[in-house]
């Protein structure tokens, strides 16, 4: 789920010093990122949400599919509440990956959900290193959620609030400065970050990391 439109490029919200064009080709590249970490955990059904705004600018790969949900971004609460009636439902455990986020594998999925099963409240944070959240999970949605805000703290308060069982893990990356465009800069460098990364995503960061250069001194 993107916290806006990624596509339509009058609509994407700019990052940093970054133009219009390469700021939706920084987000889009995230959400396709995430696309193809849920693409190799085939066990797992999964829907694409996109802001509304993006509905005649998708790619053709993602044209395709008859599982996407359109929806209104900046009206979180909104979206939440509706994606909890019509979705959430469905399925006992379900998992919130938000696009722009980084990091985490299908064991990451895998382990998330094997912490939902339980007859018990239980919700289970993604945690990026700047204490962003990366991705959330629950097995009975918290009203909470609907919040737009992705701040660790604030999710974890509230969930001791409403007394859910809580699970924190760790070492995801959530893109939201320059800081951390350095952090992913750096973390992609490492030859692990194919876990999570291809190499074609890799290609497509590189071309940003090159043109702002600036960013990661």
């Amino acid at each position: 789920m993107p916290l806006s439109p990624v596509f339509n490029q009058e609509y994407v919200p700019v990052f940093e010093n970054f133009d219009k064009e390469h700021s939706s080709i920084l987000w889009s590249t995230l959400y396709r990122n995430g696309y193809e970490v849920l693409s190799s955990y085939p066990d797992c059904p999964y829907s694409l949400i996109f802001d509304e705004a993006d509905r005649l600018f998708l790619p053709d790969n993602f044209k395709e599919r008859n599982d996407i949900i359109f929806g209104n971004t900046v009206d979180k609460e909104t979206l939440m509440k509706n994606l909890s009636e019509k979705y959430f439902r469905k399925y006992e455990n379900n998992i919130i990956m938000l696009a722009a986020s980084i990091g985490y594998t299908h064991q990451d999925i895998s382990k998330a959900l094997n912490l939902l099963n339980t007859t018990d409240d239980s919700l289970v944070l993604g945690r990026s290193f700047n204490n962003k959240i990366s991705f959330a999970g629950f097995n009975t949605f918290p009203d909470f959620l609907n919040t737009t805000s992705i701040e660790y703290d604030y999710i974890l308060a509230e969930s001791c609030r409403h007394n859910s069982i809580l699970y924190t893990l760790d070492n995801f990356m959530s893109i939201q400065n320059a800081a951390d465009f350095k952090k992913l800069y750096q973390e992609l460098s490492k030859k692990e970050s194919l876990a999570y990364c291809s190499q074609e995503i890799h290609e497509k960061f590189t071309h940003l990391f090159i043109e702002y250069k600036e960013l990661l001194k």
